[in-house]
């Protein structure tokens, strides 16, 4: 071989794959005969750097044969074979008890849904089964941060490979599972899975994170179920009829929502509105903002903006109810902090109540703690009457037990004046929180038709004729209800009976005030 390894290079030649883990031999139609010989391949093969341990001396020896037996023609064939590495296994994933039965019955509920759908009607139960509540069961499973929803087979190293030169080719390590998002989903060292944020778990095909954010493409309905979300709610579609969704974030609805119920701690946008039939409810935490509402049944933490129109609702905001270009027609609408409006009521006349500065919990406490004074001095009364008695009686001709009793007196009238005192404090803070937390007053862009029944704090004003024309009504200095009526001031009774009403609590007015005055000097007459 060294005497001719030159003229053998020109005739011989190694070719790899990629990993060279296989070595192909090819060999020239011109090679010597004498060259053509197991040894003198290996001995080629071995000049190239091939561990002689992975030249397959069978397939070597086959291929002598044929390179033997087709002369003057070229050859190749793979004769050296490298280790192939074992990968690490795929990593299988097991649902948490909770989890996996959720998957189940959201499964379920999907079969007995479609079942339902093709048949046009109720699938009848057998005995040992229930008809599926398309109302009450979710279609999403909702997870908690921390919440523990599988675990995860360990990591497999795999076995590395060596290549023909005699190299390792390292093995690929365990692949996860699926694909996981790192964050809102944690892979743990002891190889569970951890939910890192409130939410919807994504489980379907190989995605899986959980969304903070809750996304219904469609209606809320029969698809859906009832949602009740840690996060905020984004609707496309609308919320059919006795369908539910609360949240503790924002809920925003593309199209109408019918009778159901709506129900966030935060703000609630629906671009189109609502028709609610009576039968349907708006809850906001904070602002409510529609396109329109009619017959709704509407509360809001803070302030009610409507594009369009109020129609037939009981809306009672804690903050203001604005509608600037629209009307509110029918219905009750109390507001804490004023409602702005273009129209108020309609040429038919219906009732429509406007309740303005009221703030009713506040009012209460307010209420309850004037009836536990009058309460209180009702019982000491009598007591402070029989003290002045006994007091009256000369020194020296009481009794002991009429001192014991004279004691008694003293101590239940101071604790009565005590009791006194402190809801009268309690009273004079309640009051200072309602002035600080209503605004009484009207504003109205073109209209007030006849039919409007308004509340201010302390008086009833009903409207018996039309008031045109931009207004704005409040209570003067005296808490007497006036109404701005283009450019001038005038007592509201020019255009409505005016009552006293005591629906809503009229405050007194603040002591060192003129109102205050007036109030001492009328005490002073009466």
């Amino acid at each position: 071989m060294a005497s001719g390894a030159h003229d053998l290079d020109a005739h011989l030649q190694l070719r790899t794959d990629d990993r060279s883990l296989t070595g192909t031999l090819r060999v020239g139609p011109k090679v010597p005969a004498e060259h053509i010989d197991s040894e003198v391949f290996c001995v080629f093969l071995e000049s190239r750097g091939v561990n002689r341990r992975k030249i397959d001396e069978e397939a070597m020896r086959a291929f002598v044969e044929e390179v033997r037996a087709g002369p003057g023609a070229e050859h190749a064939a793979i004769v050296v074979r490298g280790t192939e590495p074992r990968d690490g296994a795929k990593r299988n994933l097991d649902w948490s008890p909770q989890i996996a039965r959720d998957i189940e019955r959201i499964n379920a509920r999907k079969e007995a849904l479609a079942e339902e759908n093709e048949k046009g009607k109720k699938r009848p139960a057998s005995d040992d089964e229930e008809p599926t509540n398309f109302y009450e069961q979710s279609a999403f499973i909702i997870v908690d941060a921390g919440q523990v929803l599988a675990t995860v087979s360990p990591p497999d190293p795999g076995e590395d490979g060596e290549d023909i030169f005699g190299n390792t080719v390292p093995a690929k390590k365990s692949p996860a599972p699926a694909e996981i998002d790192p964050e809102t989903i944690e892979l743990t060292n002891d190889n569970k899975l951890i939910a890192l944020a409130r939410g919807r778990l994504v489980y379907s095909g190989v995605d899986r994170r959980i969304e903070r954010t809750l996304r219904i493409a469609g209606d809320v309905g029969f698809e859906t179920g009832n949602i009740d979300f840690p996060g905020p709610v984004e609707i496309e579609g609308g919320v059919r009829d006795r369908f539910v969704v609360r949240a503790r974030g924002m809920i925003t609805v593309r199209k109408l929502v019918e009778a159901s119920t709506i129900e966030s701690r935060r703000d609630i946008v629906l671009e189109r509105g609502a028709a609610c039939r009576e039968a349907g409810r708006l809850i906001a935490g904070h602002t409510l903002r529609a396109g329109y509402l009619e017959s709704a049944d509407a509360e809001c933490g803070q302030d009610c903006i409507v594009r369009h129109e109020i129609t037939n609702c009981r809306v009672n905001a804690r903050g203001m109810v604005k509608i600037p270009t629209g009307a509110i027609r029918g219905g009750t609408v109390v507001a804490s902090r004023g409602i702005e409006a273009s129209v108020l009521g309609s040429v038919q006349e219906p009732r429509t109540e406007l309740l303005v500065g009221a703030l009713g919990e506040l009012e209460e406490l307010i209420r309850q703690a004037r009836t536990h004074i009058v309460e209180t001095r009702s019982i000491i009364d009598p007591l402070v009457t029989r003290q002045k008695m006994l007091n009256s009686a000369k020194p020296g001709k009481l009794t002991a037990e009429q001192i014991e009793s004279q004691m008694a007196l003293d101590f239940e009238i101071s604790e009565g004046h005590r009791r006194i005192t402190a809801l009268e404090e309690a009273i004079a803070r309640l009051e200072n929180n309602l002035r600080e937390s209503i605004s009484p007053v009207l504003k109205a862009g073109q209209c007030i038709h006849v039919g409007v029944v308004l509340w201010l704090p302390g008086c009833k004003a009903t409207f018996r004729n039309e008031l045109k024309g931009e207004s704005t009504i409040k209570l003067d200095r005296r808490n007497k209800p006036v109404v701005d009526h283009r450019g001038e001031t005038h007592p509201l009774s020019k255009f409505a009976s005016v009552e006293s009403d005591p629906r809503i609590l009229s405050l007194p007015p603040l002591p060192g005030s003129q109102e205050a005055d007036a109030a001492d000097g009328q005490g002073m007459a009466a």
